[in-house]
């Protein structure tokens, strides 16, 4: 039964495209060869973008993805495309032009720019979020099966040059309608990582920013007392300026309970 189903998986491959008219290659060579995938379901395409010579990548990304078989867009076993293994920009930008879905899911739900963080690879994140063509194709706050998003990730695994990145395509939807469940927020990330230059990336974009909450209310300096970190302690003691609205009081109660309020709706 495992054969046969492979053989059906096989045969899809390689009859995805169509061939365009007049194509004087012979039948049994037509979308066989450069969409054949090996033991793992994957194509040439998946170890020509994950090249780690940029310049090799590249120009083997370039010839295949000219062939008009090619497919971009192809899934492996463990629900990986190209995109997701793409390790350079210039891979990134072949794969992007020939119509790679940049919102593809793999099997923990990461899109291609959550695996790019997760990798450091600044390229393909510069990439994927300068382009004002890629930008909204790339899905900036998708999160992944752990509710993490670009952001909290890179403000998680210490990647400053990311973070700076991300920030102004960042959404802080969530400091303001309350801390959403699951849901790390960015500066609870980067203080329970005990990384203090994403936090102070994180609070030049104001007071919403560092004010984040988990699901638990607890804060970032909750989470850096807890773990003991007196460096992290003394940084957000430098930001107690924005944070003085959202401790102690009556204006904290009511904020508290509208905050559990949204999320019972939600």
């Amino acid at each position: 039964q495992y054969h046969r189903h492979d053989r059906r998986r096989r045969r899809r491959a390689r009859s995805r495209a169509s061939p365009p008219p007049g194509d004087a290659r012979p039948p049994c060579l037509l979308n066989y060869t450069i969409n054949q995938p090996d033991d793992t379901g994957r194509t040439p395409l998946f170890y020509a973008v994950s090249c780690e010579h940029e310049g090799r990548a590249s120009d083997c990304t370039s010839l295949l993805t000219k062939d008009p078989y090619c497919d971009v867009r192809v899934v492996d076993r463990a629900g990986d495309t190209p995109a997701h293994l793409a390790a350079h920009g210039a891979c990134m930008s072949l794969l992007a032009q020939r119509g790679a879905r940049l919102d593809a899911r793999d099997a923990q739900r990461r899109t291609p720019l959550l695996r790019a963080v997760e990798r450091g690879n600044v390229d393909v994140v510069g990439l994927l979020v300068r382009s004002d063509d890629l930008i909204g194709a790339c899905a900036v706050d998708a999160v992944d099966n752990q509710m993490n998003s670009a952001l909290t990730l890179a403000c998680k695994l210490g990647h400053a040059s990311i973070v700076s990145l991300l920030l102004p395509h960042a959404s802080f939807l969530q400091a303001r309608a309350g801390a959403v469940v699951g849901r790390p927020p960015p500066i609870i990330g980067a203080a329970i990582g005990r990384h203090l230059e994403c936090i102070r990336l994180i609070a030049t974009r104001g007071p919403r920013a560092v004010r984040q909450r988990d699901e638990y209310d607890w804060s970032a300096l909750h989470h850096a007392a807890y773990q003991g970190d007196a460096a992290t302690v003394r940084l957000l003691q430098e930001l107690t300026p924005m944070l003085l609205p959202v401790f102690g009081g009556r204006h904290d109660s009511r904020k508290r309970k509208e905050r559990k309020r949204r999320n019972k709706r939600n």
